[in-house]
């Protein structure tokens, strides 16, 4: 305010917006996840909810594959992550 220049932080939220303005007009349609959207490994439709994953980040559903007898969570973007996703982002 006082210097007549953005500070960090705005240029922070212009460019965060910016970035939803990209990803909005990019994407057409966003496909929520769901237990039949497929196995991560055999792409098979055979798949059922099997549990919740309880740990310090907060629970997370798990799944399981009748096809390929598999387990597994569908985390997208933040597999692997020690941190919960609302303090990455």
């Amino acid at each position: 305010m006082f210097r007549g220049v953005k500070c960090k932080h705005i240029f922070a939220v212009e460019f965060s917006l910016e970035l939803r303005k990209t990803v909005v007009a990019s994407v057409k349609s966003i496909i929520p996840i769901t237990s039949t959207s497929g196995c991560i490994y055999c792409q098979s439709a055979k798949v059922v909810k099997f549990g919740i994953r309880h740990n310090d980040s907060g629970d997370i559903q798990k799944f399981r594959c009748n096809a390929c007898i598999s387990y597994f969570i569908v985390n997208l973007g933040f597999e692997k992550m020690h941190s919960t996703p609302q303090m990455i982002t």
